[in-house]
């Protein structure tokens, strides 16, 4: 047992790991949902994971409202929403969406609890929260943080003056300076934004194996960025640190690694992942960023780990609910109610802390719906041959049968996932009734 900045730290084997977990598994939980009707909460942005939150929190007894900016969304349809309110757009309407939002708190008779889904949705109400009326809560750390986390060259910083594992980066303002930085850095390197929320060729970073690939792979400056980051390539696997925490404290920690990305150069979103024991070093990591963040809210940091090398590696904190929380949610690890019950704590309305220390299962979770669009997606885009088709379709089949649950499917709420799944076949037969069509005019010109 090693005792480190007030945390206790246990090297557990796998065997003994899952040992502790068959003992624990009769013994009751560190924190429970409490059953409660005062509360209503209003879960805002469309994404996988807003299916966890709102399964979540039903399951905890809270009336559950969804925030829908356009028709047709995949969550509208969980059996578990009570109320669905229209709002303006988000992204483009942010200060329409703002007094639509101050109007329907205003409008309601029961407290109202906001929980933001996805970066826009917290970096909004982060920049404007003392807008809405007082009584209003939100699920989300403090404004300040909330903009150090998705700002990753000030986040950088930080973690490098705590001496946390950053990988050496440089900030590039030109295609010119970009390639003369990864000169620099050497290569393979990663070129990535500085945040999240302005489109940046629809992924998350490009890496770059040597100096002809930037042609091909960034042909023309992003528009709406007015810089970008050049940082070293970390080889591993990304882990996902969920954390729930209040001043700066931990208070619910689960570790889950990413097996598998939707993009093959894995650079895209978690499809597969697995539930790990808690890594001491992560945890350690961890803690200190939200100790010197004083940090009160959901959150997740992600770390490359390299197994073999030995190396380690940060990529981010993001101030929100992770889009693959369905893991610990289905370990035993019920973080979207415990971010209501502690929003709920810290405005003294109720007494009770919540936490969880419990050793979890380790299970593993998959999104097969994703992988499946993200496929076609790149078919569409002439992104992938016919000839890699195939490999990839095994991939997710062989995802799709070691799983031991999916991230958006429940049986006991199945409408979403059908609906997702509908839409996909039917864009499907309208792909092939187009090439069938073409083929007819090709043949009749013959």
């Amino acid at each position: 047992m090693n005792r480190k900045n007030g945390l206790v730290s246990l090297r557990l084997s796998h065997n003994t790991y899952q040992r502790l977990v068959r003992l624990n598994a009769a013994a009751p939980r560190g924190w429970q949902a409490v059953a409660t009707s005062c509360f209503e909460v209003l879960v805002i942005g469309n994404y996988r994971q807003t299916l966890t939150v709102i399964r979540s929190l039903a399951r905890a007894n809270y009336k559950v409202i969804l925030g829908r900016s356009e028709p047709g969304v995949f969550t509208q349809y969980s059996r578990y929403i009570e109320e669905i309110w229209e709002h303006p757009g988000i992204d483009c309407h942010s200060e329409e969406f703002l007094t639509a939002l101050s109007t329907f708190a205003k409008s309601r008779n029961a407290p109202i609890c906001i929980f933001p889904a996805g970066d826009s949705e917290v970096s909004v109400l982060a920049r404007h929260f003392p807008e809405l009326p007082p009584a209003t809560m939100a699920v989300m750390p403090n404004p300040a943080t909330v903009l150090t986390c998705l700002n990753k060259v000030t986040f950088y910083e930080l973690a490098t003056r705590l001496g946390l594992p950053v990988a050496e980066f440089q900030l590039a303002k030109s295609l010119p300076e970009l390639m003369a930085q990864a000169e620099g850095i050497g290569f393979p390197c990663v070129v990535k934004p500085i945040g999240p929320l302005t489109d940046f060729r629809d992924q998350k970073a490009v890496i770059l194996h040597k100096h002809d690939e930037l042609p091909r792979k960034l042909p023309s400056w992003p528009p709406g960025h007015a810089s970008l980051i050049v940082q070293k390539f970390s080889s591993g696997l990304r882990r996902n640190c969920h954390f729930l925490a209040d001043q700066g404290e931990i208070l619910a920690y689960f570790e889950q690694r990413v097996l598998r990305t939707d993009r093959p150069d894995y650079m895209g979103y978690g499809v597969d992942g697995d539930a790990v024991p808690p890594t001491p070093a992560l945890k350690n990591h961890t803690a200190k960023l939200i100790a010197e963040l004083g940090y009160s809210g959901l959150g997740c940091v992600q770390f490359i780990v390299d197994e073999i090398r030995g190396t380690t590696s940060l990529l981010e904190l993001n101030p929100r609910l992770d889009a693959t929380c369905a893991i610990p949610y289905y370990c035993g690890y019920d973080f979207p109610a415990m971010a209501v019950a502690l929003a709920a704590y810290r405005r003294q309305i109720t007494s009770n802390r919540p936490a969880n220390d419990s050793i979890y299962p380790l299970r593993r979770g998959v999104w097969t719906s994703g992988d499946l669009t993200k496929l076609g997606q790149d078919i569409r885009a002439q992104q992938v041959s016919w000839g890699e088709v195939p490999g990839r379709l095994l991939r997710i089949a062989r995802s799709f049968c070691l799983a031991d649950f999916h991230l958006t499917w429940s049986w006991h709420d199945p409408l979403p996932t059908c609906y997702v799944f509908a839409r996909m076949l039917l864009a499907a037969f309208r792909r092939i009734g187009d090439l069938v069509d073409v083929g007819r005019r090709q043949d009749r010109s013959l």
